[in-house]
């Protein structure tokens, strides 16, 4: 195999793919928490929201799942180590080469965002570092 650069740093695959799986079991409680605590609860409070239209309520759970699929992807271990800057403005660019079959704008992908960031705050305490930066 090839050797492959990670953060400007060559390593051997075999290098690689130790680090690929740590970084997975460093991630594990994170996963878990977005798996069975924050998605089950976001999507419920979606399934009683009678003044939203479907398609809406679709948009939302869309983003807040492609959005932990892809914070897991980069690396992040926790809620409170994803930078602000990324959830504001890396993930909503990267939502419009990414995402197929969407017609979401950077705008409209940081309002569903930002409305999943207003719930793990309100329900869970958490913040992410920094996240006093954000503006509406």
């Amino acid at each position: 195999m090839p050797d492959v650069i990670v953060a400007n740093k060559k390593m051997s695959w075999k290098e690689y793919e130790k680090m690929i799986k740590e970084m997975e079991k460093t991630q594990k409680p994170f996963k878990d928490f977005i798996e069975k605590e924050v998605m089950p609860s976001y999507k419920k409070i979606f399934e009683e929201k009678s003044d939203l239209s479907e398609e809406i309520k679709k948009r939302h759970i869309l983003v807040a799942e492609k959005f932990f699929e892809r914070v897991l992807w980069v690396g992040f271990v926790s809620y409170e180590r994803i930078r602000p800057e990324f959830a504001k403005h890396e993930f909503p660019r990267w939502w419009q080469t990414h995402v197929l079959l969407s017609n979401l704008d950077e705008n409209q992908v940081w309002s569903a965002l930002r409305r999943l960031i207003d719930f793990v705050r309100n329900n869970y305490g958490l913040e992410m570092v920094g996240e006093t930066k954000f503006k509406n």
